[in-house]
C-alpha cells in the first residue's frame, strides 16, 4: 500500500515540470506561428492560408487554432506591434496643430462606424 501512495506522490511531484515543458513547447509554437504570420504578410501575402502559416511554422493547422480563436485574430495580433510602432512614428512627426486633427478624425471615424475602440476598456 505504501508503495502505491509513494508511486503517486512521485507521479504528482513531477508533474509540474511536464507542464512547464508543454507550456515552454506550446509558447515556442505560438511563436513561430506569429513570426511565420508576419514575414508571410511583409513579403505581399496578405492574407495567409493556416496551411501555408503552418508549413511554414513547422507545426500543424490545429496547432494554429489552439492557440488563436480565428485567423482574424492571428493576424491582429501578429500586425499589433507593427502598427503600434507606426502609428507612435508617425505621432511623433507631427506638430500639435496635425496631432489634435488626426485624434479629432479617428474619434470621428470611430463614433461613425461605431467602433467601440475609441471607449476605455473599463467603461
Amino acid at each position: 500500500m505504501t508503495d502505491q501512495v509513494e508511486g503517486v506522490e512521485a507521479a504528482t511531484e513531477t508533474t509540474p515540470a511536464k507542464i512547464d515543458g508543454r507550456m515552454r513547447r506550446a509558447e515556442r509554437t505560438r511563436v513561430r506561428i506569429l513570426e511565420a504570420t508576419r514575414r508571410m504578410i511583409v513579403d505581399g501575402v496578405l492574407r495567409p492560408k493556416a496551411e501555408d502559416i503552418a508549413r511554414k511554422a513547422d507545426c500543424s493547422t490545429r496547432s494554429i487554432f489552439q492557440h488563436f480563436a480565428d485567423l482574424a485574430a492571428l493576424y491582429a495580433e501578429a500586425l499589433t506591434p507593427a502598427l503600434r510602432e507606426y502609428i507612435a512614428r508617425r505621432l511623433r512627426a507631427m506638430d500639435d496643430a496635425d496631432l489634435v486633427a488626426a485624434v479629432q478624425g479617428a474619434r470621428l471615424h470611430l463614433s461613425l462606424t461605431g467602433d467601440d475602440a475609441w471607449t476605455p476598456p473599463d467603461a
